[in-house]
């Protein structure tokens, strides 16, 4: 141990001037003070001013911050008291002295706790996604939707933009009011949402959410969800009314159908079936009454022409309904048939190499059937190329003229009810028909 006058000299000493160090001590001590109250109100004022998207992140680092300026604050106070006048800033019992030191530390390890605070609620697990997954629902209104958005990225400001599909480039808002399109700037930052590079939604919000990616991209994700959903509801919900309305159709085609048949039984075979009895009673009673056997073969041969041709009438109405060359030989004899009959010159190149099922075959006949009538009576063609294809997993027709084109399928009963015909097997009809350039109609039948 040194004795007092043993103590070696402070080589890093300017002066051993008491009066001077207490002096440089309590103007750091006052300097520090004010700039620990200095940072304080500063971090109040960010917390009363911020945004609620700031504030919702921040707050446990600005509150941690201002407790621990308000200690250290405290702290440089007392010393600079204590150093000036010898006697304690504020005079605590003995028995609270040690509190009161712990207590002091503890604030000013509020800054690293307030940090970790803020970091847990970045990211903490779920996070808002949760209540924004479970709020929005299985298909969600738009306001329903911004507003679960709104809580989850915690900006009150968020808008939620749609493309308006019958405006082309404008946007629409949530009520269904036009908005310009969305743009960023100083207070606002754009997410679009895309799909095959077609924009979906765009979400206009704070642009200090940029500094969280995951958040945001996982909002984005749920967005999508929910943005797929709606779309796929509307889809279902076209696809259930154009079912019932090809319901209706086929209803009345059938009762249609049903009423043309009695028609041509009616004033067809009935009638020559009705002439056939005749024939046969006048026979025989030409018989019966002694007339020539000339006469009564003359009648008998009537009645036979008379039956001939309800048996023809008879084949031809059986062939509307459903050819016999079909059901005999299959898809590529009834064709070239049909081809045969069309009226004008048809091509047909017919890749199969099986015979597919009784169902398959008379939804493609009736097919090129209704396009051959098609370009016959109303396009004024002049030549016609049919293309049937067996693809494995579905049979493709195609159906090509140079015709006059610009027919309408949703306004032609033949058109519509052969696609209906075609949904009724779950297969679809395109139809490309330009004014002047003709009309291709493409079929594509499931096999199975």
């Amino acid at each position: 141990m040194f004795g007092l006058d043993e103590v070696p000299s402070n080589p890093f000493a300017i002066a051993s001037e008491l009066s001077a160090f207490l002096a440089v001590e309590m103007a750091s001590s006052a300097v520090i003070a004010a700039l620990a109250l200095s940072v304080a109100a500063v971090c109040l004022l960010r917390l009363i001013a911020s945004r609620p998207v700031v504030r919702r992140t921040m707050w446990p680092i600005l509150v941690a911050g201002i407790v621990a300026m308000l200690a250290a604050a405290l702290t440089a106070a007392e010393y600079a008291y204590s150093t000036s006048t010898g006697g304690p800033l504020i005079d605590v019992p003995e028995a609270w002295t040690g509190v009161y030191d712990w207590a002091l530390f503890f604030l000013r390890l509020a800054v690293p706790i307030g940090f970790m605070l803020g970091t847990l609620r970045l990211r903490r697990a779920g996070g808002p996604l949760v209540a924004l997954a479970v709020g929005l629902g299985r298909v969600p209104s738009p306001v329903r939707l911004q507003a679960a958005l709104s809580a989850a990225l915690g900006d009150p400001e968020v808008r939620l933009l749609r493309p308006d599909p019958e405006a082309g480039s404008g946007w629409r808002a949530v009520d269904g009011s036009a908005a310009p399109a969305p743009a960023e700037d100083e207070r606002h930052a754009v997410t679009l949402l895309e799909h095959d590079g077609r924009p979906l939604a765009a979400i206009v919000h704070d642009p200090v959410l940029r500094e969280d990616p995951a958040l945001v991209g996982s909002v984005m994700a749920v967005l999508r969800l929910a943005v797929e959903n709606e779309r796929l509801d509307a889809q279902v919900t076209a696809q259930l009314e154009e079912v019932r309305a090809s319901r209706a159709r086929l209803a009345v085609a059938a009762d249609e159908e049903r009423r043309r048949i009695e028609r041509d039984l009616h004033d067809g075979a009935q009638q020559r079936l009705v002439g056939v009895t005749l024939a046969i009673q006048q026979a025989r009673q030409a018989a019966t009454g002694g007339a020539p056997p000339a006469e009564v073969e003359a009648r008998l041969g009537d009645a036979a022409d008379e039956l001939q041709g309800a048996i023809d009438d008879l084949r031809e109405l059986a062939r509307g309904i459903h050819p016999a060359l079909l059901e005999d030989e299959g898809l590529p004899a009834a064709i070239t048939a049909l081809a045969r009959r069309a009226g004008l010159p048809v091509d047909t190149r017919i890749e199969l190499d099986r015979r597919l099922p009784r169902l398959v075959e008379a939804t493609a006949y009736f097919t090129v059937a209704e396009a051959l009538t098609n370009a016959t009576r109303h396009a004024r063609a002049r030549r016609v190329l049919v293309k049937i294809r067996d693809e494995g997993t579905r049979l493709t027709v195609a159906v090509e003229d140079d015709g006059v084109g610009g027919a309408d399928p949703m306004h032609g009963t033949g058109l519509r009810g052969l696609a209906d015909r075609l949904a009724s097997v779950d297969g679809r009809l395109e139809v490309d028909t330009p004014a002047g350039g003709g009309t291709r109609l493409r079929a594509e039948v499931p096999l199975p």
